[in-house]
């Protein structure tokens, strides 16, 4: 996990290099597994992560995002996963949700670069996605927001669980996040969560769990509203 460990005023680098994400150990993966996740015993996946981890780490904002590694494996499990949602969109998502997944039409049969999801993101809000290597602080991730950057991790889940991830991967972040910031008035609304909740804690304590348990869990057309 990823975390802003001085406290004091907002400093823009930290959004993207958070001290504790240059602090490795030489010789030592950057990306830690839990023995229970699906992929510790996967020693080609363990090391890909941490190929794209350091892409994050080496990464500073406003530069071109430099393309992640992914293997056919990993593109094959994006359409299964996306196979797998369509028919869980269809049924439970909102309009304004679905007209903004089909208007940046995310390939289907590999996984996106960010930088392409950025373009099309950008185009309709202003919106950018910026890589880190894993979960960052809920202060520094509300107020990336608030200036209209949304912080993705790259990399996809173990193949071998297609439906299950234990951390934000990139499925996750573009089709849960990203494709809500290709609508003007949902890119507000994550504005907001910085201006009207991150601000009421010095730490987004109050904040986080406003957005992760509210905004993170979808959007919901119930009557005649789009929410």
């Amino acid at each position: 996990m990823l975390v802003q460990t001085k406290p004091g005023p907002f400093d823009p680098e930290l959004l993207i290099n958070p001290p504790t994400s240059r602090q490795t150990v030489e010789g030592r993966p950057l990306v830690q597994l839990d023995p229970d996740h699906p992929g510790f015993r996967d020693k080609e996946y363990r090391a890909r992560r941490n190929t794209i981890a350091q892409i994050a780490v080496e990464y500073r904002s406003g530069q071109p995002i430099p393309e992640a590694p992914y293997s056919k494996e990993e593109d094959e499990l994006w359409g299964i996963i996306r196979n797998a949602l369509d028919p869980v969109h269809a049924k439970y998502a909102c309009a304004e949700f679905l007209q903004s997944l089909e208007m940046i039409d995310l390939p289907r049969h590999r996984i996106p670069q960010l930088s392409e999801v950025t373009e099309k993101v950008q185009a309709k809000s202003g919106f950018r996605l910026e890589p880190v290597a894993g979960l960052v602080e809920a202060q520094v991730f509300l107020q990336s927001l608030s200036n209209g950057v949304f912080l993705s991790t790259q990399y996809i889940r173990h193949h071998s669980a297609p439906l299950y991830t234990p951390e934000p991967d990139v499925v996750h972040e573009v089709i849960g996040h990203a494709v809500t910031l290709a609508s003007p008035r949902l890119a507000e609304l994550n504005r907001l969560f910085w201006c009207r909740a991150g601000k009421r804690s010095a730490k987004g304590v109050w904040g986080g769990p406003c957005f992760f348990g509210g905004r993170a869990c979808g959007y919901r057309e119930s009557g005649n509203s789009t929410l």
